[in-house]
């Protein structure tokens, strides 16, 4: 598994789509993101495109 900034417990900004990857590669059938207040402008939770 992968850290952000040296933590585990970060929003992964700019490899988030990543974690799909990783994910279906352990077999797991979910993901649940964190809404991190550093950079947040850069989180897809928040940002509409």
């Amino acid at each position: 598994m992968t850290k952000y900034q040296g933590r585990y417990q970060a929003h992964p900004v700019g490899y988030w789509k990543d974690e799909f990857i990783v994910a279906r590669e352990v077999l797991l059938d979910c993901i649940e993101f964190i809404f991190d207040y550093n950079n947040a402008e850069y989180n897809p939770l928040i940002i509409k495109r």
